[in-house]
């Protein structure tokens, strides 16, 4: 009778041993899965930040009807340009092709070139504030070519961005 209750508490700590691997595992595949999808949500949501500034400046200079309201939330400041510090990690985490990560790679590299400008221009003329449209037709004039060049792929990025995120 020993060796037989012996041999069912063994079964028992082999069974609950096994049970506890593969629940731990379990949860650290969805601790890794949420972790990644953070991740990505982070570049989407940078992506995403960025688009939607230059739409609106554009939207205030060159659309049909101009309120001062508008014109005012077209006033960039230093510090406006807030960026991910880790985007270029959060690429591997999204899902992209090489291609659409070379883009985005730009699309960064032309705003950190626009907020290093900002901030020279504000220092050299001693001001906290500039137009956006004067900082993007006179001291940035590449830069802004090669984001309006961008623009829509990084849109469509951002969908497939959002589309892995929510499919996981």
């Amino acid at each position: 009778m020993d060796i037989i209750s012996g041999i069912i508490s063994l079964i028992k700590l082999v069974v609950g041993y096994l049970i506890n691997v593969f629940v731990g595992r379990k949860n650290a595949r969805n601790s890794q899965k949420l972790s990644n999808n953070e991740k990505a949500f982070k570049l989407k949501e940078q992506l995403k930040y960025l688009v939607e500034l230059y739409d609106h400046n554009w939207r205030v200079f060159h659309g049909p009807k101009q309120r001062q309201e508008d014109i005012d939330s077209a006033i960039w400041e230093t510090g406006l340009l807030i960026f991910e510090l880790n985007y270029k990690e959060y690429l591997s985490y999204a899902a992209l092709t090489d291609t659409e990560k070379q883009k985005i790679l730009s699309w960064m590299r032309q705003w950190e070139i626009i907020d290093q400008k900002i901030a020279d221009y504000l220092s050299e003329h001693n001001c906290d504030r500039i137009v956006a449209e004067t900082i993007l037709r006179k001291n940035c004039m590449k830069q802004n070519e090669q984001l309006k060049k961008l623009l829509p792929d990084i849109k469509l990025i951002i969908q497939k961005i959002d589309k892995c995120i929510k499919d996981s």
